[in-house]
C-alpha cells in the first residue's frame, strides 16, 4: 500500500477493493489492530469544517473514499491509486472471505430489533461467519466498559459498528485498545440494509456515482438537505482546493499570516 494523501484536510489511503480486503484478512489471520472509515461527500465537508473530526478520522488505520466523486476528486487532484472502495460491498467481500475460514463477527449499533435481524441475515447470507454477539447502538459511555468485555469475551475477529459519523469513529478510536478483535469497520448504516428497513441499491448506480439519487428517493424527507445542500457544498469545496492547488507559491509568498 502506498502512502497516505490528502484532499484539502482529508486524508485518504490508496488502494483497491481486493487490496484491501486482503489487507484485512491478513490483519484478521496476524491480530493485528486495524480501524476502517470511509469518508463521503458529507464526511469530507465534515473534515473541513470540524477539527475533532478530522482528528478522529486521522487516527484511523485506514481511510478509504466510500463516496464515488471524493474518488473522482482524488484522480483530477492527480492521485490516480485512490479507488472508490464503498463500505458496503467491502463488507459483503471481507465476509465472504472470512467464511471459508469460519471466522467471528460482533454486529454494534442500530435499534435491538433491527440488530437482531440483521444478525441473522449476515449468518444467513455468510455459512461459516459465526455472528458472535450484537449490541444496539442506543448506550452511553459509561456503559462501553462493559460492551467491551463482551465483545472480548464473544472472541470475535471483526466489528461492525453501524453508527452515524462522527458516533462511529469516536467509539472506534476510543475503545479500540480495550477491545481483542483485530478489525473494527466503520459501516454506518448498513445493519438497516441487513435487516431490511432499507433496500441496497442496485450495484450499477454505485459504479456511476448515484447512489446518493436512489437515496433520496427512498428518503426523501429525511435526505433532502444532505444532498441538495450537501452535494453542492462538496463540489465547491473541492473546486477550491483545487483553485489554491493551480495558484503559483509565489502568490502567497510575501502575504503575511491571517491570525
Amino acid at each position: 500500500m502506498n502512502e497516505r494523501i490528502h484532499i484539502g484536510k482529508c486524508p485518504l489511503d490508496p488502494g483497491t477493493l481486493d487490496q484491501l480486503v486482503q489487507a484485512l484478512t491478513d490483519a484478521v489471520e496476524r491480530r493485528e489492530k486495524r480501524t476502517v472509515t470511509g469518508i463521503n461527500a458529507i464526511m469530507y465537508i465534515m473534515t473541513q469544517r470540524d477539527e475533532a473530526y478530522l482528528n478522529l478520522v486521522r487516527q484511523a488505520d485506514c481511510v478509504i473514499s466510500d463516496g464515488y466523486w471524493l474518488a473522482f476528486a482524488a484522480r483530477w487532484f492527480g492521485h490516480k491509486d485512490i479507488h472508490h472502495i464503498a463500505i458496503v460491498p467491502l463488507v459483503f467481500a471481507l465476509l465472504d472471505r472470512l467464511r471459508t475460514r469460519r471466522r467471528r463477527v460482533f454486529l454494534l449499533g442500530t435499534k435491538e430489533e433491527l440488530v437482531q435481524k440483521a444478525a441473522a441475515a449476515v449468518a444467513a447470507r455468510y455459512p461459516g461467519i459465526t455472528v458472535a454477539g450484537y449490541q444496539n447502538g442506543y448506550f452511553t459511555p459509561e456503559d462501553e466498559p462493559a460492551i467491551a468485555r463482551r465483545i472480548n469475551e464473544s472472541q470475535a475477529d471483526v466489528v461492525l459498528v453501524g453508527m452515524t459519523s462522527p458516533k462511529k469513529e469516536e467509539w472506534m478510536i476510543r475503545n479500540q485498545p480495550r477491545i481483542g478483535a483485530p478489525v473494527l469497520i466503520g459501516v454506518g448504516g448498513l445493519m438497516d440494509i441487513w435487516a431490511g428497513v432499507t433496500a441496497e441499491g442496485p450495484m450499477w448506480l454505485r459504479q456511476i456515482g448515484m447512489m446518493w439519487l436512489y437515496r433520496l428517493i427512498q428518503e426523501p424527507r429525511r435526505m433532502w438537505r444532505r444532498y441538495l445542500i450537501g452535494n453542492p457544498t462538496f463540489v465547491w469545496l473541492i473546486c477550491k482546493e483545487w483553485w489554491k492547488s493551480t495558484r503559483p507559491a509565489s502568490v502567497d509568498a510575501g502575504k503575511p499570516e491571517m491570525l
